[in-house]
């Protein structure tokens, strides 16, 4: 979609829109979410929950069950953020797309009518 000095890629707008989502959604299974729709993904919190359930199996004695468990504590608020601020991009790459289709077929329509009167 474009004229001359103007264009706007509408495939690598949703190319982008589902790389975003692709992202976001491993994220949240990375967090042990399994999804962005499970609360434990939305959260951010789902890797602290993985981090305590695999403690044991890490080693019951050390620093390094409860170093882990901290450092998942302290990025389950990143992790939530990223996932947040991640579909709200897509949604916004997602509406942005659909405003440019919309507006160019609306240019489209009334000029439509201009071409058909000067081919007649």
């Amino acid at each position: 979609m474009g004229y001359g000095f103007f264009a706007a890629d509408l495939q690598a707008m949703r190319t982008a829109e589902q790389g975003v989502r692709d992202a976001v959604k491993e994220l949240a299974e990375m967090s042990g979410g399994g999804g962005i729709g499970d609360a434990m993904g939305a959260s951010g919190h789902g890797l602290v929950q993985e981090c305590m359930d695999n403690a044991p199996r890490i080693g019951s004695g050390g620093m390094l069950p409860a170093m882990l468990i901290g450092f998942a504590d302290k990025w389950s608020w990143g992790t939530r953020f990223l996932v947040e601020d991640g579909v709200a991009a897509a949604d916004a790459l997602a509406e942005v797309r659909a405003e440019y289709l919309a507006t160019d077929q609306a240019a489209i329509r009334a000029l439509g009518g201009v071409h058909q009167a000067r081919q007649g």
